[in-house]
């Protein structure tokens, strides 16, 4: 009993770190060979693994594999070549089965490649000795392995291949590294779209295996032993890429208002804030790109002007609501929408927010309209005024705001409902007054008193 309880727990363990990890960074391309629409193309191409004259793989494992012709020469195509891999590292990850009963009886069978006809070329291929090996061309040259372990006809194995500039590449069957090599260094010469199921051979499509293909990712860095594990586990297993999402919308969670001073956004609990624009901090499952607002669009809606600053493309995301959008009275709301890096689709989340001190900051919005102008103007608050005009019209009352510059004033003020007019009157061009009133937001404010000096400075 003790035993089964350990073995359990060894189990949970394991299936808690699988879904812990994460195969969409860096992710260049993943074909489940099923359908050219569930493909995924980092760049969005259109007709990504597009399949060319290739038939139901028979006992696949995952029901979804495309079977190739080497008599042929039966194809893939894809967008992908060795551009993508601009961080000088690549990994690729796939299902195969060969269905000869002598693989030696044909020179070599290309899984995947694309050659310029020449040592440049990236590729994985199965030899006449029943071996699997891989080029990768570093630095004008070909890093070169050999798998130390030989395959059968009829077996679905996993495959993979990691390659680091400069560092190691390795050959991965069935979760085993059976070849680590040093890598040459340099960057990947870019020449021809990868094919799958053979090699592209300056347009053309060569040695293609005879088998099935089944699950295949590239992606644009090393994965490490342990994604290579989980990758083996999980499709031997008869799944699909663990990709959390990847053609779905994201999953917005984890929202933070850094500057709020209590609650969680929803109703029963908003957020509080004297902030009119706050920043928040919330992560999203995939990589995407996030918009914010006060009003209640859509992600293309909210327009490029609401994006957020920090952790676009990525997960973990800090956005302050803009200027033009902050909160305008005491029961207001944030709009968050965040569309995936992998499709159009987008997610979109609302927070409540309870906004304290708008009295105080309208009046403080003036202020800054007058320093927006005039930097070095000198601001006073609550300041009492006494007028006299030549027409021996005196006024005294207090405004909220003076500035001072040179030998000219400005007397702003901002009437509640219910407040009477200052009733001051212009003495120019030493004096000029502003009485605003009826404006919720106090963005608009803080430009209106800037327009205001702007049109009357001398």
């Amino acid at each position: 009993m003790k035993k089964a309880i350990i073995l359990l727990s060894i189990f949970l363990f394991l299936v808690s770190f699988v879904s812990a990890v994460d195969f969409t960074d860096d992710i260049v391309g993943y074909f489940n060979m099923s359908s050219v629409t569930n493909n995924y193309d980092a760049s969005g191409r259109n007709n990504n693994g597009s399949l060319v004259s290739v038939d139901s793989c028979s006992g696949s494992l995952v029901g979804s594999g495309y079977n190739f012709s080497s008599a042929g020469d039966a194809h893939a195509k894809t967008f992908i070549n060795d551009s993508e891999f601009s961080n000088a590292a690549l990994s690729v990850s796939y299902l195969v089965k060969f269905v000869p009963a002598d693989i030696s009886s044909v020179s070599a069978e290309w899984i995947w490649g694309e050659s310029n006809g020449g040592t440049r070329d990236i590729y994985n291929r199965i030899r006449t000795d029943d071996f699997l090996d891989a080029n990768v061309d570093g630095s004008g040259g070909s890093d070169y392995g050999i798998g130390d372990k030989t395959v059968g006809a009829g077996v679905w194995y996993h495959v993979a291949m990691t390659w680091k500039s400069g560092g190691r590449l390795l050959i991965y069957q069935d979760g085993k590294i059976t070849k680590n090599m040093s890598a040459g260094t340099g960057n990947l010469d870019t020449y021809k779209y990868i094919y799958l199921g053979a090699t592209n051979n300056q347009g053309t499509a060569t040695s293609g295996i005879n088998g099935c293909l089944d699950e295949v990712g590239f992606w644009n860095r090393s994965l490490t032993f342990s994604e290579i594990q989980t990758l083996n586990t999980s499709l031997h297993s008869g799944n699909t890429y663990p990709f959390p999402n990847l053609n779905g919308a994201p999953v917005i969670s984890a929202i933070n208002c850094t500057g709020c001073d209590s609650g969680v956004g929803d109703s029963v609990t908003p957020y509080s804030t004297s902030d009119t624009t706050p920043t928040f901090n919330f992560s999203t499952d995939i990589n995407a790109n996030c918009r914010m607002g006060d009003s209640n669009l859509n992600f293309t809606g909210m327009g490029v002007s609401a994006a957020c600053g920090t952790g676009e493309g990525a997960k973990s995301h800090i956005c302050t609501l803009g200027l033009t959008n902050e909160l305008a009275t005491a029961v207001d709301y944030v709009y968050v929408a965040c569309k995936s890096n992998y499709s159009s689709a987008f997610n979109k989340t609302t927070l409540l927010m309870n906004v304290t001190d708008l009295n105080d900051n309208v009046k403080s919005k003036i202020g800054s309209g007058i320093t927006d102008s005039l930097p070095s103007a000198t601001v006073r608050s609550s300041q009492k005024v006494y007028l006299k005009n030549a027409s021996n019209i005196h006024k005294y009352a207090t405004a909220d705001k003076m500035g001072l510059y040179n030998n000219q004033r400005w007397i702003v003020n901002y009437r509640y409902d219910g407040e009477a007019s200052l009733g001051f009157m212009n003495i120019t061009p030493a004096v000029y007054f502003l009485e605003l009133s009826n404006i919720t937001q106090p963005y608009t404010v803080r430009s209106r008193v800037s327009a205001f000096i702007n049109s009357t400075v001398s």
